[in-house]
């Protein structure tokens, strides 16, 4: 019975040790959503440069072009007029590589993507942005660039699955919302001022739908 007693306080964890024992994992548990967080932050800061970037080249080639974004360019002329028509998101921003436009900086860096070795490489694999097709300098509070993870979940029951190639934001079918893949709270969109928006529920809403004007194009990597 004497045994029995002491093998049992040597198996057993006293309330201290317990005490202890929570103490380390709520400590891990703080250190590891600090990084997380962290790590956010810090995606969200890169993925901003990423856009003024890439929004940089965009106007840089507006200037060149009596205004005109390369979606309203002939191929003729060095735009991407024929591959927007053609859903070819990459071709858009593949016709940047005479503007500075870098790949690296067309992948979020939230993303799992990888970007492509060269501009005119880039394929639809390679981007975590959508673009605007109807993005026009008179407009500049209208988004021109944003993040791919988009979704619909107001339209035919389609839940949280993204939204792929071609997209009309109009009022009957579009209902737009972050998944979160790329951030946790929202997307971030670039406008045609070349500020960068961070927002989501109806100031997402506002932005792509906006009151007044005709239902924007909006064209995502597959």
């Amino acid at each position: 019975m004497h045994m029995n007693c002491a093998l049992d306080r040597r198996l057993g964890i006293s309330f201290v040790e317990l005490l202890c024992a929570v103490a380390v994992v709520s400590m891990v548990t703080v250190v590891t959503v600090a990084r997380l967080n962290i790590q956010a932050e810090y995606n969200q800061v890169r993925c901003t440069h990423h856009l003024k970037e890439t929004s940089l080249a965009f106007q840089q080639f507006a200037n060149d072009n009596a205004d005109r974004y390369p979606m309203k360019v002939s191929r003729t002329f060095g735009g991407a007029r024929e591959a927007a028509a053609e859903g070819q998101v990459a071709g858009v921003f593949a016709v940047l590589a005479d503007y500075h436009a870098k790949p690296e900086h067309l992948v979020c860096p939230g993303d799992t993507r990888s970007g492509a070795l060269t501009m005119p490489a880039v394929m639809a694999e390679n981007l975590s942005y959508f673009v605007n097709l109807d993005a026009d300098r008179s407009r500049p509070t209208s988004p021109l660039l944003g993040d791919r993870d988009l979704t619909n979940p107001g339209a035919n029951g389609t839940g949280a699955v993204l939204l792929s190639g071609l997209q009309v934001a109009s009022d009957d079918l579009m209902e737009p919302a972050w998944s979160g893949t790329l951030h946790r709270d929202a997307g971030q969109l670039a406008l045609v001022d070349g500020s960068v928006a961070q927002l989501a529920g109806s100031s997402l809403r506002d932005a792509l739908r906006p009151a007044g004007q005709s239902p924007v194009r909006l064209l995502f990597p597959q």
